[in-house]
């Protein structure tokens, strides 16, 4: 089984534009990479039951016109104000391949063939956020094998973010303190800004929805 499912240390870097995925820092086990089955239909299905109770709205995430023949790797699920930023205004951003920046330079949001990472600063908040999302994880030596079917979902909250899987997919928030090391997102204002996320589908139609939240202990 992957030991990517729960309780995995989730190390994200941007190396060439590429989002990195999970992977196990035990000392003397190698690990391959795997790709981990998405439940598209799941997710189909979700944003269609999110619609027809909460907001659907259009954003011009990446598209045929944009970056080729490219469809998202994994359910994009950012939070409101990533959204607001991105759909008020985009430009490519140039740093990277496959990227987008908001015009109020605030918020990003970077694909790769297996995920996907966005980042976003909130001046008034006083936090910066990152959010990755990605297919790809990594099977041990003494593993058996990789999962067949889509990996249950999970939730896990800790002081300076949160990681939950979803369709099969894994994600990871990283919230980072503006302003010395004092708590600027208290747990119950995490569950109100994970409450209030978006998910886009592939023809750049966005939804408030996050999955049900089942934390682990």
């Amino acid at each position: 089984m992957l030991r990517c499912a729960h309780t995995w240390p989730f190390v994200v870097a941007i190396i060439a534009g590429s989002v990195v995925a999970p992977r196990a820092q035990e000392a003397g086990v190698v690990d391959t990479p795997v790709i981990n089955p998405v439940d598209t239909n799941r997710a189909n299905a979700d944003f269609e039951r999110a619609q027809e109770t909460n907001f659907a709205e259009s954003l011009a995430f990446p598209n045929s016109l944009k970056f080729g023949d490219f469809n998202p790797a994994v359910p994009i699920m950012v939070s409101m104000k990533i959204f607001r930023d991105l759909k008020a205004g985009v430009a490519a951003d140039s740093s990277v391949a496959n990227g987008l920046k908001s015009q109020n330079q605030e918020s990003t949001i970077t694909f790769d063939e297996n995920g996907y990472l966005a980042t976003v600063s909130d001046p008034t908040a006083g936090y910066n956020m990152t959010i990755a999302g990605t297919r790809l994880g990594f099977v041990s030596e003494k593993d058996e094998a990789a999962f067949v079917q889509p990996k249950p979902d999970y939730f896990n909250k800790f002081d300076d973010g949160v990681n939950f899987g979803y369709s099969g997919a894994d994600y990871l928030l990283h919230f980072e303190c503006v302003v010395g090391d004092a708590e600027c997102l208290s747990p119950a204002e995490i569950d109100e800004l994970v409450k209030g996320f978006v998910m886009c589908s592939n023809d750049n139609q966005c939804v408030n929805f996050f999955p049900e939240k089942d934390e682990q202990p």
